[in-house]
């Protein structure tokens, strides 16, 4: 309300001499009656401030830029269309115009936070990004570097804003987390082979001599020889899942289970996309007959789990245990007999005098390379 000082403080002034247009208060004042256009009614002190504390509020509030005409009959035709109101009038119409512009700036206030908080992730993401652009400036980066560390934080926008949905999850009681865990993730789980058994090829004839208690497991061409672990197992791999993305050429930790839901990797050889999964061999032996790491193609989306949280689980549910146990052992025999079929023909057509059926003498006490017995197994305890 300093204006409405301002302008009580500059009616009082002396006229300009030099300027015909202003005589100020001093000349032709009177009291109100018979005036010309060059009259000016003088008015007391209060009244002087009521008009000028008007066309303040009016200017900051925007209802008004030009002060109101006092209780006197204006002195010309222009001004007698405006309005005219007596001291308490003027003071109760500031008084409403006053609450009017605070519901109005409420109300604005109000549409502004729902439009801002709309998508609170996504103002999230640019706070990470403003905050990741004035680190590069203050350090310098190069700019390669910096438009890969610009990608990562792009890649990781989706992650970001499915763990910041799942944090709701928290505050449910146990048997609701591992409800709606499981309905979640339920068919990415359920897709993965290492979750959902072991089946092998059979053939007609096969079929003919089984047992009914055997006939009874096969499905199609296949026979079932593991059963799928159970619903409340998958439910605790699911509360305990983790997300993680990967840059190009990196390469994911070992002892983890991976489940990708974005991007791919090259894994032994093969290309693995969204769906697939990669580490069920490594997360469930100890010392696996081979080790190898995945190499990302692309930013890898996956979730992943890891082997001590995998082992803890499964202590709670031994017929889940047994079946991911034994499709590790199966896959990984069949796995490491494969691989090592593969590199005895690489040695035979690199030396033409290379027998692959002699005996090697590492297989005198172990049976199998030396490589494959003392493998590395990691950090983290073996189920």
């Amino acid at each position: 309300m300093w204006k409405g000082c301002f302008g009580y403080c500059m009616c009082p002034l002396d006229p300009n001499p030099d300027d015909p247009l202003d005589p100020g208060f001093s000349e032709g004042c009177n009291d109100g009656d018979d005036l010309d256009d060059n009259d000016f009614v003088c008015v007391d002190p209060f009244t002087m401030y009521i008009a000028c504390l008007f066309w303040a509020l009016g200017a900051i509030t925007g209802f008004s830029m030009c002060p109101e005409a006092g209780p006197y009959p204006p002195p010309s035709a222009r001004a007698a269309m405006s309005l005219r109101f007596t001291r308490a009038e003027c003071i109760v119409l500031m008084i409403i115009l006053f609450i009017g512009a605070l519901i109005w700036v409420y109300v604005t206030a109000k549409f502004v936070d729902v439009i801002s908080n709309s998508n609170p992730e996504v103002t999230e993401f640019r706070q990470t990004i403003d905050n990741l652009n004035r680190f590069i400036a203050f350090n310098k980066l190069p700019k390669e570097l910096s438009q890969r560390l610009r990608e990562y934080y792009y890649a990781t926008k989706q992650m970001k804003a499915a763990e910041s949905r799942a944090a709701i999850t928290e505050g449910l009681s146990p048997a609701l987390q591992e409800e709606v865990a499981l309905l979640l993730n339920k068919k990415w789980l359920r897709d993965a082979p290492f979750f959902n058994g072991l089946r092998m090829m059979v053939d007609e004839e096969d079929k003919k001599t089984m047992p009914p208690d055997v006939l009874a497991r096969v499905e199609g061409d296949k026979i079932r020889l593991v059963q799928p672990v159970e619903d409340p197992f998958l439910a605790q791999v699911a509360m305990h899942l983790k997300t993680a993305v990967y840059a190009p050429q990196e390469m994911p930790p070992r002892g983890r289970l991976y489940l990708i839901y974005g991007g791919g990797c090259m894994f032994k050889g093969k290309f693995l996309g969204v769906g697939k999964t990669f580490g069920e061999i490594d997360v469930m032996l100890e010392k696996p007959p081979r080790v190898v790491n995945a190499v990302s193609v692309s930013f890898l989306h996956v979730f992943y789990i890891t082997r001590a949280d995998l082992n803890t689980i499964s202590f709670e549910f031994p017929k889940s245990r047994r079946a991911m146990k034994t499709w590790a052992m199966y896959n990984g025999l069949k796995e490491y007999l494969m691989w090592n079929l593969a590199e005895e023909r690489r040695k035979a057509e690199q030396d033409p005098t290379y027998d692959m059926y002699a005996p090697d003498p590492e297989d005198e006490v172990q049976g199998v390379p030396a490589d494959a017995v003392h493998g590395t197994s990691g950090d983290e305890s073996s189920i």
